[in-house]
């Protein structure tokens, strides 16, 4: 039985397959420090939830572990707060306007939803609440305002796995790596 290779981005399936990570817990640092450099200190976080995959576990720790060694309250929205029920933070947030961040970092996909709901809701984005996504997608540049995100260097991500990938190809038995 013959094998296909495969090289893994950001997912590491047991020792089947070659992957290459992104630094997630550096991509969750950039983006906190870029908001606590302009006076943030109520900042949010939303991830997919459960945590039960490698991007959503180290982002999730990076972010505890900024708000911790700066002495911030965690308000990590996770766990609260599905894809399907960002409406729900967004009337949390109109109810309670004191529990508001001033800023939410999530993913990139969940900062342009909840950009979409939260200007829908008569926000002024960044005036009322800034946003920050990870993974800096090309989606990002299309909306109005734009969306700052931090990039994960997927180019560089892409030119290792293919490098994995021709290595794999020239000794498909050799041992599967993990490039960090």
């Amino acid at each position: 039985q013959k094998r296909l290779p495969m090289v893994q981005i950001d997912h590491r399936l047991g020792n089947q397959a070659d992957s290459v990570m992104t630094d997630q817990a550096e991509m969750v640092h950039q983006a906190m420090t870029h908001l606590f450099a302009r006076g943030h200190r109520r900042i949010g976080f939303v991830s997919k939830y459960p945590l039960e995959d490698y991007l959503s576990t180290q982002r999730i720790q990076a972010y505890r572990n900024f708000v911790e060694g700066h002495g911030l309250e965690s308000l990590d929205y996770s766990s609260k707060f599905s894809v399907m029920n960002l409406n729900g933070m967004v009337e949390r947030f109109r109810q309670f306007p004191a529990e508001r961040p001033t800023a939410i970092l999530a993913p990139d996909l969940f900062a342009l939803l909840l950009q979409k709901r939260f200007l829908a809701a008569g926000y002024s984005l960044p005036d009322d609440l800034s946003l920050v996504g990870i993974d800096n997608i090309s989606a990002c540049d299309f909306v109005h305002p734009a969306l700052t995100s931090v990039d994960g260097e997927y180019g560089e991500v892409t030119a290792a796995a293919m490098l994995l990938m021709e290595d794999r190809i020239q000794n498909p038995s050799r041992i599967s790596r993990k490039i960090e």
